[in-house]
């Protein structure tokens, strides 16, 4: 095909002011991702958008079961089932207990 660019899997992220590391989440518009690599403050880089990713921050105090839907919450930096206020990140793909810091998910692109 004349007009394929690339897998729709990553997003090239146009970084701000403050550097991101490699494995960091971080939000494009309405979209969350994963960067590939450390991406320098100004910088631009690929950040994942589709796939599986094990023991990322949640919000502790919340159970998480299979298929559940996942949000990402600015203000903590963690991933949550609460979605007033959040962003659609994806599904849970693990069950989670309660006391649980981190939880396994499928990101989305919405």
């Amino acid at each position: 095909m004349k007009n394929y660019e690339k897998s729709g899997d990553t997003f090239d992220y146009i970084n701000g002011v403050t550097a991101v590391s490699s494995g960091d989440f971080v939000k494009i518009s309405g979209v969350i991702g994963c960067a590939v690599n450390d991406i320098a403050a100004s910088a631009t880089g690929p950040v994942m958008v589709l796939g599986r990713f094990k023991d990322v921050a949640k919000t502790t105090g919340e159970t998480w079961d299979q298929g559940t839907a996942i949000y990402w919450k600015d203000s903590t930096s963690k991933f949550t089932t609460t979605s007033s206020g959040n962003t659609l990140a994806g599904r849970s793909t693990s069950v989670e207990i309660a006391g649980a810091t981190t939880g396994s998910l499928s990101l989305n692109l919405m």
